[in-house]
C-alpha cells in the first residue's frame, strides 16, 4: 500500500510580505486535493489536524444529508 501524506509545510527563505500572501495562497489552491491554504506562523501540527477533522465532519454530514442506498 502506498503511503499517504496529510500535507506539506512550505518554508520560505525569508519572511514573505503580505503583498505576496494572497498570490501564493491562490496559486496553491489550484492544485487538486488542496482543501485549505492558510498562513501559519507556528503550530502547524494543530492546523493540519484541524483541517483534517473539518474535512471528516463535512463528509459525515453529507452522508447524513444524502445517504447512499445499500
Amino acid at each position: 500500500m502506498a503511503e499517504k501524506y496529510a500535507g506539506f509545510v512550505v518554508t520560505f527563505e525569508h519572511g514573505l510580505g503580505e503583498e505576496y500572501m494572497a498570490q501564493v495562497q491562490e496559486a496553491l489552491k489550484l492544485y487538486h486535493g488542496v482543501i485549505s491554504v492558510e498562513p501559519v506562523r507556528d503550530g502547524v501540527d494543530m492546523h493540519i489536524a484541524r483541517e483534517q477533522v473539518r474535512r471528516e465532519l463535512g463528509s459525515k454530514l453529507m452522508e447524513v444529508l444524502y445517504p447512499t442506498k445499500r
